[in-house]
This record gives structure tokens, C-alpha cells and sequence, in this order.
């Protein structure tokens, strides 16, 4: 399917991104809307050309754990890095935080540590925005079903604002 009829909104995103600050970008809507598909349409669209690593994840559910987002964010982030990249980052948060463990162990884990998670999950982006020149868009969709320490652990995230990152 083609996206039509938005140009507005498309115009208005990609001005929005094409900024040098970082920030928090919310858009709402009544269901049905086209709100996902959108969004969907253009990340999809942006090329290797704008540096941009665009991230979708929707919630399936108000029974996941409050920091499965960012582990999902962080398994595409692993799945679309060049590897060259990802071994620059590798090598980066290695040196930078000295935990004991991978990106992988960290996403397998399971637990009540949303708030540990989320410190976890802000080193291995500021990390990675070291070795990564590009702008970074994190989108997550149906945020309603987030459980309260969910959406407690998404604003401690949004409260730190760095370039490159919406």
C-alpha cells in the first residue's frame, strides 16, 4: 500500500527530524486513523543516505513486562546495524560501562528491573550514538497498554533528550 494524502504530516515529521536537537515527537489520534501505517510508511521510506535507523515497536499487550520496549528497540537496533557499526559499538560499551554482560545476555534477561533495564538501556544508546553519526527514531505504538511502571520507565527515557534521538 501507498501512503496518500499526507503531505502535510510527512512534511511536517521531516522537519521535525531534520532539526539537530533530539526530542520527543508524540502522535495521537483517534483509532483508525492511519496513525501506524503513517509512521510505518516513513521509516520505511528513509534511505542509508539520510542516516537515519528507524525503530517500530508496537505493544501486543498490557501484560508485558514494563522494559520489553527497549529490549525490542534494542534487538532491531542489532538487526539493522552495519556490522562494522556494531562492532564499533560493542567495543564502545565495553569500554564505557564494564558490564558484565552482552546486549544479548541483557535482552534475554528476565525480571522486575524495569528501572535498572532503563539505565541499562540509556548506556547502550549513549553509547552507541558515539560510533553511530546518524539520528536515531525510536517509535512505540499503542503506548495506552503500557502498565504504569511502563509508562514511569518511558518518561524517565523522555526526560533525557539527546541529539540525534526522537
Amino acid at each position: 500500500m501507498e501512503l496518500i494524502g499526507r503531505e502535510e504530516q510527512i512534511t511536517r515529521l521531516e522537519n521535525y527530524i531534520q532539526g539537530n536537537m533530539g526530542g520527543n515527537l508524540v502522535v495521537h489520534g483517534q483509532g483508525g486513523h492511519g496513525k501506524t501505517f503513517l509512521i510505518k510508511s516513513w521509516l520505511n521510506k528513509q534511505s542509508a543516505s539520510k542516516q537515519i535507523l528507524g525503530i517500530h515497536y508496537s505493544l501486543r499487550s498490557d501484560f508485558e513486562p514494563a522494559q520489553y520496549f527497549l529490549k525490542q528497540w534494542i534487538q532491531q537496533i542489532v538487526a539493522q546495524l552495519p556490522n562494522d557499526i556494531y562492532n564499533q559499538w560493542q567495543a564502545n560499551l565495553k569500554e564505557r560501562s564494564k558490564l558484565p554482560y552482552s546486549l544479548n545476555e541483557w535482552v534475554n534477561q528476565v525480571g522486575n528491573r524495569y528501572q535498572v533495564d532503563g539505565y541499562i538501556f540509556l548506556l547502550k544508546i549513549k553509547s552507541l550514538l558515539k560510533v553511530y553519526s546518524g539520528k536515531i527514531i525510536l517509535c512505540l505504538d499503542q503506548c495506552e497498554l503500557l502498565s504504569a511502571e511502563g509508562r514511569e520507565l518511558l518518561r524517565l527515557i523522555c526526560e533525557w533528550k539527546p541529539e540525534r534521538m526522537f
